[in-house]
Formats: structure tokens, sequence, C-alpha cells
């Protein structure tokens, strides 16, 4: 049995990879304006925050999986760093 080793990422493949951590990352942003939207008693705006915030939990691990973000940016930590982000 061989086994096939994969051509290495491109620029491109590498920058779709590390545009999804970064795309997961504006989770923590629309939690904290929620949490902001709270405190100002607009509520308009926080279930617009919490809608953008559920949109981006639900469709990063999506294209994560889409544009291989585990075999591209290898990290250990992504799973805990993605869960932490959803709870916020």
């Amino acid at each position: 049995m061989t086994t096939q080793t994969l051509p290495p990422p491109t620029f491109i493949q590498k920058a779709l990879a590390w545009g999804v951590h970064f795309f997961t990352a504006t989770g923590a942003v629309w939690g904290l304006l929620s949490i902001l939207a709270i405190q100002q008693h607009q509520w308009k705006l926080l279930f617009f925050w919490v809608a953008l915030s559920l949109f981006v939990d639900g469709f990063d691990g999506y294209l994560a999986r889409l544009w291989q973000y585990e075999r591209i940016c290898p990290r250990p930590g992504w799973r805990v760093y993605s869960t932490t982000l959803s709870i916020i």
C-alpha cells in the first residue's frame, strides 16, 4: 500500500485558511458588541450582533473544512480557540 503525499499548500490556500481563522475571531468582536448593546438598552442592535455572531459561529467550521484549515495551518489548540469564541 502506498501513501500519497499532498503537495505543499499554495499562497492562496494559506490565505484562505488564515482567513477562516480571522473570520472565527470576529465572532468574539460581535459577542462583545452585543454586551455593549445590552448595557445601552439597544435591543434591536443586540439582536443584530447576536445574529451576526451566530452566523459566524455556524459558518466558520464549514469554511475551515472547505479550505482545509487543519491541514494547512496545523495548530494543536485551534478547536479550543473556536470553542472559546463560540461561548463568548
